[in-house]
């Protein structure tokens, strides 16, 4: 029996993970929440695209930035394989 590999990679820091992740949801959940919306007129299911992605803003932003501060640093030259707990930010 073959193993499966995890969706999330565990030669990453958890901010890289985070930001894309949340980049992710962003793109294929609430832009066509969003884009229904529009074309239904309906201003509820519009607002409830638009919210989503500025949650996924407010939470990919920070994430972007500290996965960039620690890229600059060189936090991440020598980042090891790691269970996800256990993975530098």
């Amino acid at each position: 029996m073959q193993r499966e590999e995890s969706f999330i990679p565990k030669d990453k820091p958890k901010s890289w993970v985070i930001f894309n992740v949340s980049g992710l949801i962003g793109l294929l959940v609430a832009v066509p929440i969003f884009v229904l919306g529009a074309c239904l007129e309906s201003e509820i299911v519009e607002n409830i695209g638009t919210r989503l992605l500025l949650l996924c803003l407010i939470v990919g932003i920070p994430a972007w930035l500290i996965f960039a501060a620690g890229m600059v640093s060189g936090k991440y030259r020598s980042i090891k394989t790691r269970k996800w707990r256990q993975q530098l930010w």
